[in-house]
């Protein structure tokens, strides 16, 4: 991701640079679902400009991801300018472009609506004889005001008189009042269209109905897209009753019976006023009754009864030449009413709009609405250009007075002083080109005391009095526009070759622009422009957002190029062989230029290379001039041959799939050919039968072979190749990523230290996979070497909360991943001085806080000093009860955690024993995790009174407790010492007590056994969570450097079924590790070890093991599927649009739940937001629970979600896809598991999906 920021200051007279001593150090790019960050340092320039790039990680997640700079002055933007926002999406790459026409002018209550269809290729062309499909809704449209007119309401329709009732049910927690509840259902209409020759054709939509306001006609155009897709482009057409709009607004936020101002406006459908047009605003009066009643099974329902009646007409006229009649009445009623204001255009067709307000009685305002020191000071025109004058009409009370205008917006600019007359009480102003965008002007009118009214007891009539008024007007932006043109040396290019592009830069009134202008160009495919535009190029138009009244404020605006294409990425130069090259280069973006400097004349060149893509491309060029000049211009060009191949291959499959790889090949020549097409897939043995086919002028077709992906390979390499009989040709070579439908997972583990022989029986597991898995013997010289399980598993760990990714960290010896930690650690920080899981929660928590501290200095890893205060001071503040933060669960666990605070400070030498004042100290009714705790704070305060006798107790606990069976160790109380929502499970206590009593004398003989029963607790070769894991590498670590001190020599052999692997410690002196496939039978492994010392060695069984039946240990799973659009019923085509359903139901309350769920091979997830999605299709997903997921991600595996809390009981959500390739796709199990406590999960087993090719579109 490629970004330039401009930083500038908002100020009244136009833009200012920031202060060097302001500027910020660093952009910040976070994800906004799991608040993941990214710091990039960054350099400004003397003009307030800067570049950086973003290389997107592998691991990152998907999403809407947020730039912003941290203030250095927290007075600005609240600590943060913010700078833009992208997405990182898997995605495929558009190859053709969809419009939907329909007529130009406005659509006046038709009877039908013609609609114009045009697909065409982006590399130019049309889609000739397409079959496609056009889908259409009627929908309310809501009339956003018009320029100038912000505060209005616009034809919302008519009053409804009469009453309503409504019936709103309680059942007292257990149903879902926040559940996505269905209104009335909307029928979509579908047409089936074909395309002719050029790629167009014209749909008519019929049977329209008369319409009382304004509606629209929501239409989705649907085809087959070259690149596997089926995708949807859409459009609104608007239905108007009328060819005018009428729109009413309230004068003021308060109404009085007395006093009831509004006005009503009429405008054309462009949004230009209307004069003399008739208005009538009749009033209503809105009551509302409710009462609660109780229903049968103990619940309740709140009836409500809704009375709407006509009062009186309120208001009555034409309006002026402003299109405005302004109102002022009385009410006969107070409460809330209704305003409604109709009009009627010169064909007699109607209109309305209507607002509901409050209108308050006399007695019910302590002050009076009118008696207020205010006026209105109303503008000649809403908008004007610089250069202009502004004349505005000031409304005061005064024969006569001085009035003091000002120029107000960051603060008071400019002022003036002016007598005025009730004659002609008008202002004028030069309008300024740095009042743009929009500047607000302010009157402050001043009457002296009249002459001849003397003042009473009560009353001074002719004192002197004051009247303000404040306007806004708009202004328009040529003061600060730069006119940018680009153009190329031609418009058609061919793969490979070089666009010369040239870059004119001149200010709006034609003059070159001042020195030292500059372009940042940028020439994207404009497949991805079709998923979304990118809006940050439009920088002129961020820089003149409207601003507020009197607020100082900054602005800060980037644009980002290129998003992470998973789709046919780019590869390295190669095939060809000849004058043909292999098309193998496909990337979106061509070139990233941040800074091209322009001549004294504005001009610039800069050469563009292509790549393989035939397709069109944006050029883009944002300009930029001394403070306050900004520009976008823009211009297309595509590149394109006679004979092209175009893959419509799915991204990701699964091994053991089989399924239709399709290709389309285009003709583009004006003459028909004959073509032969022959395709290879490096990794399939069998080769592909060719194809010919017969292409006229202009036509494309497909081409499709069945592929079935083989076990262990991890991508499909195709080479396709097309020839024609008179001498045209197309190459191209692709990858498709495949995936095994069932992980190769550890299922067995045994860590052991080598004497002599060692002989253990091995055999497949009867329901594993063939041809998967195996077994692995890894040897290492010390016991820390031969954790290579828990790295594994570490390494490919998925979630990166702040806990996860410290133990991510420590496991695996990260050093620069922990300074990344420590730079980033102030945003996990809340104002207490305690950690949070991830920067968007509220609070930190206390036992995140201690185990951070506690871990880091257990590893002797630095935590900046200041951090590393703020930290305990929060957790001292937690222990005296000064910060207050209540356990997720409702148990009786604040003295543990307690405990594990004091732990935490005690490891720094801050503990005071006045911190136990507040606990009762009762070790033998704690925790394990607690009695550790405790034993290490005796340990390390040597004054705290009774030590010798405390650490004695504590030491007799841990032993009484302590149990050994065979090679594992274990704890009596294990059943109630996992507490996992603070971070403590049996594994964890096991390493921990190992670590504490290592250095204890008195228990040197027993740490042996302790090691090793700790390694036995390890399942599938690692400890149950991430914090077990690091604190057992770190006790690992301890006892292989206390009681490893033997060298190893010579040589270790591992032999099974007549193969032997052997190594030489001397050539390989951090050991090794071998892979053997499972013996056809029952079989045995024979380790030995001929040498010195006692090497260690682990042994893995690795299988791949499908689930056969549903699973639950904490969650119940179940999984449905419903079609919203089939071809053939109870079966799956290409092209059906599934609707998946998932309820789960949670055992108990649970923190940090993910659900996972995946989608057959090449099917898309819809409900992304991007361009080629469809709306009609996801309308009806439902949502049921008392939770909401933190983040969602849409990839093109599956569909996962993320949840903070879930609490016990049931919740459903729903997802829709479309399935858009034929074949039988391989499943894994849909899966939901706790993050912090891996026993607590559910999983269910799913079928096999067979889709059918169908009615294939093409």
């Amino acid at each position: 991701v490629h970004m330039k920021h401009f930083l500038r200051r908002r100020i009244t007279s136009g833009f200012g640079l920031v202060p060097a001593a302001e500027l910020p150090k660093s952009v910040i790019v976070q994800h906004a679902g799991s608040d993941q960050r990214y710091e990039l340092s960054v350099r400004w320039d003397a003009n307030g400009t800067s570049e950086s790039e973003w290389t997107i990680p592998r691991e990152a997640k998907l999403g809407e991801y947020q730039v912003y700079f941290s203030a250095t002055r927290k007075d600005l933007g609240g600590g943060r300018w913010a700078a833009g926002n992208f997405r990182v999406e898997q995605y495929r790459v558009p190859l053709m472009r969809g419009t939907l026409r329909p007529p130009a002018q406005f659509l006046v209550s038709p009877s039908e609506v013609p609609i114009d269809l045009h697909v065409g290729y982006l590399a130019g062309g049309g889609a000739a004889t397409l079959p496609v499909k056009l889908h259409y809704q009627i929908q309310p449209r809501y009339v956003s005001p018009f320029e100038g007119f912000d505060e209005f309401v616009f034809s919302n329709g008519k009053v409804r008189e009469g009453i309503s009732r409504g019936l709103q049910e309680q059942e007292e927690g257990e149903r879902d009042q926040g559940a996505q509840e269905q209104g009335e259902k909307v029928e979509v209409h579908s047409l089936d269209l074909t395309l002719d020759r050029t790629g167009s054709a014209r749909a008519t939509v019929t049977g329209l109905h008369k319409i009382e306001k304004p509606e629209e006609i929501w239409t989705e155009l649907e085809f087959q897209d070259p690149n596997g897709e089926i995708q949807t482009v859409s459009s609104r057409i608007a239905l108007w009753p009328a060819d005018r709009v009428v729109g009413i607004r309230q004068d003021s936020w308060v109404s009085n019976k007395d006093a009831l101002k509004f006005q009503a406006a009429v405008l054309d459908l462009a949004g230009k006023p209307v004069t003399d047009a008739p208005v009538r605003v009749d009033l209503f009066e809105h009551k509302t009754y409710s009462h609660r009643k109780r229903l049968v099974g103990g619940f309740y329902a709140y009836e409500h009864l809704s009375e709407v009646k006509r009062i009186k007409t309120a208001c009555e006229g034409k309006t002026d030449r402003r299109g405005l009649l302004l109102c002022t009445t009385t009410s006969p009623v107070s409460g809330s009413i209704i305003l409604e204001a109709s009009t009627t255009d010169r064909a007699g067709r109607e209109t309305r709009a209507h607002l509901e307000i409050w209108v308050a009685g006399k007695d019910e305002w302590w002050f009076r609405a009118g008696n207020d020191d205010r006026i209105d000071i109303l503008p000649e025109r809403k908008r004007y250009e610089p250069g202009q004058k502004a004349r505005f009409q000031v409304r005061m009370p005064f024969r006569k007075a001085t009035a003091l205008i000002t120029i107000e917006r960051e603060g008071v600019g400019e002022l003036l002083v002016k007598e005025l007359s009730g004659k002609e009480p008008v202002v004028e102003i030069p309008v300024k080109g740095a009042y743009a965008p929009n500047i607000f002007v302010s009157v402050l009118v001043v009457r002296g005391r009249v002459g001849g009214v003397q003042p009473t007891a009560l009353v001074d009539l002719g004192r002197p009095a004051f009247k303000l008024g404040i306007a806004e007007i708009k202004v328009g932006w040529k003061a600060h526009e730069l006119n940018v043109k680009v153009t190329s040396d031609r418009q058609v290019y061919k793969v490979r070759e070089k666009a010369k592009i040239t870059v004119s830069v001149r200010a709006a009134d034609g003059a070159p622009p001042p020195r030292g202008a500059e372009v940042a160009l940028a020439a994207v495919d404009e497949g991805l422009l079709e998923l979304m535009p990118n809006q940050s190029w439009q920088i002129l138009a961020a820089m003149m957002g409207q601003r507020r009244y009197g607020v100082k404020t900054s602005t800060a605006q980037m644009h980002v190029i290129g998003k992470r294409h998973f789709g046919l990425k780019a590869l390295p130069d190669g095939g060809g062989g000849g004058r043909q090259i292999t098309r193998e280069l496909f990337d979106t973006l061509l070139l990233w230029k941040g800074r091209v400097f322009l001549s004294d004349q504005g001009t610039g060149t800069v050469e563009v290379p292509l790549n393989d893509s035939i397709t069109s491309f944006r050029i883009v060029a944002v300009a930029s001039a001394a403070t306050a000049l900004f520009g976008t211009g823009s211009t297309a060009i595509r590149s394109t041959q006679d004979l092209m191949i175009f893959s419509g291959i799915a991204p990701v499959v699964r091994q053991g799939d089989s399924f239709r790889s399709t290709f389309t090949l285009r003709n583009a020549s004006e003459k028909p050919v004959e073509v032969q097409v022959s395709a290879r897939v490096k990794e399939i043995a069998n080769s592909l039968k060719p194809e010919s086919l017969h292409l006229a002028s202009g036509e494309s077709k497909e081409v499709a072979w069945t592929i079935s992906v083989p076990l262990g390979v991890d991508a499909l390499s195709y080479e396709v190749e097309a020839k024609s009989t008179d001498g045209l040709v197309d190459r191209m070579a692709v990858k498709q990523k495949a995936v095994p439908a069932v992980a190769v997972r550890p299922f067995q583990a045994t860590l052991t230290q080598l004497e002599g022989d060692l002989r253990v029986p091995v055999e497949r597991p009867g329901d594993a996979l063939p041809d998967r898995g195996g077994l692995r013997v890894a040897f290492s010289p010390s016991l820390l070497g031969s954790l290579s399980g828990v790295e594994d598993y570490m390494r490919s760990y998925p979630y990166t909360c702040l806990e996860q990714e410290v133990s991510r960290a420590i496991v695996l010896h990260d050093r620069k991943g922990w300074q990344f930690l420590m730079s980033e650690l102030p945003s996990f920080m809340d104002r207490d001085g305690l950690l949070k899981y991830f920067p968007a929660c509220l609070y930190g928590t206390d036992e995140l806080t201690a185990y951070v501290l506690a871990v880091a200095k257990e590893a002797g890893l630095e935590i900046p000093a200041a951090l590393r205060d703020r930290m305990m001071a929060g957790l001292r503040a937690f222990v005296e009860g000064r910060v207050i933060r209540y356990s997720s669960l409702p148990t009786a666990d604040l003295s543990i955690r307690k405990i594990a605070a004091l732990e935490a400070i005690s490891r720094y030498g801050g503990f005071d024993g006045r911190l136990l004042s507040s606990i009762t100290i009762e070790p033998n009714l704690w925790p394990t995790s607690a009695v550790i705790d405790w034993f290490n704070i005796v340990e390390r305060t040597p004054d705290l009174p009774d030590r010798a006798g405390r650490m004695q107790e504590a030491e007799q606990i841990l032993r009484s407790r302590l149990n050994f069976q065979g090679t594992t160790m274990g704890f009596s109380t294990e059943r109630r010492d996992f507490l996992w929502w603070l971070l403590v499970s049996t594994d964890g206590n096991a390493a921990r007590a190992l670590l504490s009593l290592m250095d204890s004398p008195a228990w040197r003989e027993d740490i042996p056994r302790m090691a090793r029963g700790a390694l036995g607790r390890q399942l599938r070769g690692r400890w149950d969570t991430t914090v077990a894991n690091a604190w057992g590498v770190l006790a690992m670590e301890k006892f292989s450097k206390a009681f490893e001190r033997e060298p190893v020599s010579g040589t270790a052999t591992a032999s099974i079924g007549g193969r032997s692997q052997s190594l030489d410690w001397s050539s390989n002196p951090k050991g090794r590790v071998f892979d053997y496939a499972w013996p056809n039978q029952r079989a045995e492994l024979t380790v030995r070890s001929g040498g010195t010392g006692k090497p260690w060695v682990t042994i893995q069984s690795l299988a791949a093991i499908p689930l056969k039946e549903p699973f639950s240990s904490g969650y119940r799973i179940e999984k449905a599927m419903a079609p919203v659009e089939q071809q053939a019923q109870g079966s799956w085509s290409k092209g059906d649009i599934i609707r998946v359903r998932l309820e789960i139901e949670a055992q108990s309350d649970m923190t940090w739940v993910v659900v996972n769920d995946p989608i057959p091979a090449g099917a898309s997830i819809l409900g992304t937001g991007l361009g080629r999605d469809s709306r009609l299709a996801t309308r009806g997903e439902k949502r049921e629970g008392w939770l909401w997921p933190v983040f969602e991600e849409r990839s093109f595996e599956g569909f996962r979600s993320y949840y903070e809390y879930v609490p016990k009981g049931s919740f459903a959500l729903e997802y829709t896809m479309r399935v858009n390739s034929a074949g039988t796709f391989q499943m894994p199990a849909t899966r939901v598991e706790a993050m912090y406590s891996p026993e607590m999960l559910g999983e269910i087993p799913n079928e096999t999906i067979r889709v059918s090719p169908g009615g294939d579109r093409k």
